[in-house]
Order: C-alpha cells, then sequence, then structure tokens
C-alpha cells in the first residue's frame, strides 16, 4: 500500500513524514489535523505500525522511497525498539536511519523528532528514551539535519500526560496530542516548504552581445555577456572560460564547496584578459 502511495505522488511530495503507529496515527485520531496543517503541503505519510529502527532501514533498502524528492523529512522513530535495546542501542539505530535519509534525500531538510515519551514517570522506559534522545540530539548539525524535542508539551508538571492527549495505553497520541505535534512544528515546516525563488539568469557568450543587457533586463534577472558594446565583433572567448570555470575547484574563492555563477564570472573574467594580455 504505501509503496502504491509513493508511486502515485509521483515524486512530487513536499514533505515526507516517516515512522511507526505514532506516525501513521495521522491518518486515525490525527486526520482532522493532517487536513489542517499538512493537506496542502504535498505531504505524504510514511508510518507504519510495529515498525523498529531496522524496518525504516529495509524499507529504504528495497526502495520504497525511490522516486521521491521531498523539501523536508519528518522522522520519529525507536520506541518499539525499547522493548529488547538498550537506550544507545536505539540511538544507533536512529541515526543509521538519518545517514540513509541523508543519503537518499541530499537537499532535504530533515526534522528529528526525540522519541516520544510513553508510560507513567517513574516507569524505566523513559529513562531509556531519555538516554536515547540525549544521544540522537547530537545529530542536529543546524544545517540538514535538526533535532526537536516536543515531549514535554504532552505532559503536565507531574511528568503525566494532559488529558485527552494520549490514549490509556499512554503510548499513541488522540487528537490533541496529533493537535499538539502539527502545532510544534508547523512553523519549522513552513520555513522550509515556502517557495524559494531564484532569478533567471541568461548567459549570451557571443560577440557584440552587450546590447542583450538592455532588452533582456528584469527584476529578478541576471544578464552576463561576453562584450562590454556592440562593437567588439570578433570572436569572443568568454564562453570558453567561463564553462572551463564552472567546473574547476579553483573559481571556488569562499572555499564553501561549491561555484556560484559570480565565482566562474570573476575567474572567465580574469582568463580572458590574461588570455589577451599574453597572446
Amino acid at each position: 500500500e504505501l509503496n502504491q502511495r509513493v508511486k502515485d505522488s509521483q515524486g512530487k511530495a513536499d514533505v515526507i513524514f516517516i515512522g511507526d503507529s505514532i506516525t501513521q496515527g495521522w491518518e486515525g485520531s490525527g486526520k482532522e489535523v493532517w487536513a489542517e496543517y499538512y493537506a496542502r503541503r504535498k505531504a505524504l505519510n510514511l508510518g507504519i505500525g510495529g515498525d523498529r529502527t531496522e524496518h525504516v532501514l529495509w524499507r529504504i533498502d528495497n526502495g520504497e522511497l525511490k522516486g521521491l524528492k521531498p523539501k523536508a523529512v519528518v522522522l520519529m522513530i525507536g520506541t518499539n525498539n525499547t522493548g529488547a535495546s538498550t537506550g544507545p542501542e536505539i540511538a544507533e539505530g536512529v541515526g543509521a536511519v538519518v545517514l540513509e535519509m541523508r543519503t537518499n534525500f541530499p537537499d532535504a531538510k530533515i526534522l528529528l523528532l526525540a522519541i516520544f515519551p510513553r508510560g507513567m514517570p517513574g516507569d524505566p522506559v523513559r529513562e531509556k528514551i531519555a538516554e536515547a534522545n540525549r544521544i540522537i540530539a547530537r545529530l542536529d548539525d543546524q544545517r540538514n539535519v535538526f533535532y526537536l524535542d516536543i515531549g514535554a508539551k504532552f505532559l503536565d508538571d507531574k511528568g503525566v500526560f494532559l488529558a485527552d492527549a494520549f490514549r490509556p495505553d499512554n503510548l499513541h497520541p488522540q487528537a490533541r496530542g496529533y493537535d499538539i505535534w502539527g502545532e510544534a512544528v508547523k512553523d519549522k515546516l513552513a520555513e522550509w516548504l515556502k517557495p524559494f525563488r531564484r532569478p533567471v539568469v541568461v548567459i549570451n557568450c557571443a560577440s557584440a552581445s552587450s546590447p542583450f543587457i538592455n532588452k533582456l533586463s528584469a527584476t529578478g534577472r541576471v544578464i552576463v555577456t561576453a562584450t562590454k558594446s556592440g562593437y567588439e565583433q570578433n570572436y569572443a572567448r568568454f564562453g570558453q572560460f567561463l564553462a572551463a570555470a564552472i567546473i574547476d575547484p579553483n573559481a571556488d574563492l569562499d572555499k564553501d564547496g561549491q561555484t556560484s555563477l559570480l565565482e566562474a564570472f570573476l575567474m572567465a573574467s580574469r582568463g580572458v584578459t590574461e588570455f589577451y594580455e599574453t597572446d
């Protein structure tokens, strides 16, 4: 069913939710909240009841996420590992899932949620979850992975679940719990999913190309020409230097691992100048 859901999305899901029955519950108790917060966000729910970290890894390895290109991933997994695994072992599993997310979706922001509390105050499972959360919090790099612990929002000052927030099993959220969850993450997701407007770049590498600047200039456009006027009619060498600069690591002047158009332009301009000075 989930594979069909992924196929039906045609790779257009902007945000995907991955997890266990707690995530799957967005389709049950959290259905109305989902409609409020995520229906218009091109969101895809890939939660499966009973899943542990190793199950999510299996799903990834077997192509469940193939074809997806989300802008954001909301990941919360690990509570079903608490029965047989230690806190550090749970954290190791979560870390492996995050690594796979980074590999499959290098351009996506990952919202790594702390494992939600379960049980009652004093239950040993609470400390195990807290230990795992302390470890996975270190995965937050504020660039691709963002850790967020919203567990306390579900509890009163004594550590007991708020009325109507969770079922009597003290594990699965009810409508109020999903509302708290949705409210807690909506601003971060909205920030990541807002349209990103990039300028349109027009590059004319022909000779006598300067007059194109006035003809093509407009708000949101960057116009690059090979010549400074319309009278330079000899063969223009700027294009070959620009193409070379784009793939030349030395053009990365600020050493951020990528070459911007400005950096390529500066290197190409310098190359043209040096060519004519030595020719």
